[in-house]
This record gives C-alpha cells, sequence and structure tokens, in this order.
C-alpha cells in the first residue's frame, strides 16, 4: 500500500493520484504483501479504488513458509529470491486478463466506462451501507431507505431511465460556461 495514503506532501499527492488514475483503469491489481496482514491491508486499500479482478500475492514466501508452513492462504505465493511460484504468478495473471476474472462466465460483464464504473460502485457501495444499518437497527427504516434509494438513482442512470429535468440539470451544470 506504499503510496496509497493520505500525505500532506504536495509531490506524493500527485503520485497518489497517478496510482488512483492506474487503478480504476486496471484490469488486474496485484496485492503484494510479505504477510497475510500486510496482504489483507493492501486489499483492504485497493478495494475501493477499482473494479479490477485484485489477486493476493504473499511475497518473501522462501521466509514466511517456514514460519507458517500449515497456515491455509488463498492467495498465490511468490518468492524473488528462489523464483518460486513466479510461474503460477504469471499463469494466474494470463488467465485474469484474457477471461476478466478467474472464474468468470460467458455472461460476465467488462466495465469499459468510468462513469459506469462509478455508478455501479456507488450502488454497490450504497447496498452495503443499507444492509449494514438494516441488520444493526441503526437507523429507522425510512432513513435506511435513503441508500436505497441512492443505489437505485445510480442504476437508473446507468440503464437511461433518468428525468429529463435531471439531465438538463446536468447539461447546464458540467457543460455550459458563463453561468
Amino acid at each position: 500500500t506504499a503510496g496509497l495514503r493520505d500525505t500532506d506532501d504536495e509531490v506524493e499527492k500527485l503520485g497518489i493520484e497517478v496510482s488512483g488514475r492506474y487503478l480504476a483503469q486496471a484490469q488486474v491489481v496485484l496485492a503484494c504483501g510479505a504477510s497475510p496482514d500486510d496482504v489483507a491491508r493492501t486489499m483492504e486499500a485497493v478495494h475501493d479504488r477499482t473494479m479490477a479482478t485484485v489477486i493476493p500475492v504473499h511475497t518473501k514466501w522462501d521466509l514466511w513458509e517456514a514460519e507458517h508452513a500449515t497456515a491455509q492462504v488463498d492467495s498465490v505465493m511468490v518468492s524473488a529470491e528462489s523464483g518460486a511460484g513466479l510461474t503460477d504468478l504469471l499463469a494466474h495473471i494470463d488467465d485474469t486478463a484474457q477471461c476478466g476474472a478467474p472464474d468468470s462466465s460467458p455472461d460476465s460483464v467488462i466495465i469499459t466506462r468510468e462513469r459506469h464504473r462509478a455508478g455501479l460502485t456507488t450502488a454497490r457501495d450504497e447496498l452495503a451501507e443499507f444492509v449494514s444499518v438494516w441488520t444493526s437497527g441503526a437507523l429507522p427504516a425510512p432513513v435506511a431507505a435513503v441508500h436505497l434509494h441512492t443505489a437505485r438513482e445510480a442504476i437508473a442512470e446507468l440503464i437511461g431511465s433518468v428525468e429529463t429535468e435531471e439531465v438538463l440539470d446536468r447539461v447546464f451544470r458540467d457543460f455550459c460556461i458563463g453561468k
């Protein structure tokens, strides 16, 4: 997660912005770490920054293996020192890049536009937030339903079922000069 953090340094902010653009456009992202905790932190850091398939990769496997030989880990294990696992990693990347995801099917969806990614991300996040507040009882039903409404609006915009007035408002807000 080097470079994916909050900072006051202007140069570092530019680097983080560039990383964010690459993550947003990526088809495959490698979440690398030298321990299960490192990999988990990296997965969490990239989760909201990409719609790409994220492959968890344990690095320094030659060192880690001796300490945690019995651990159950759902990731690719590699060692730059010995070269172990690199062939498996390359094959996994290749399979993912060709298929869109290791478990993809002919019905899989490929997202090609930033607007689509943003809309789907908003819908996913709002639905997850609704489930969270609804199951915890943290909010009354009418307030929790705001999350469902926001998710519905995001999906409606993607499929083109938005109100004419909303479209006109957006055109004038985003494209008109000198208003």
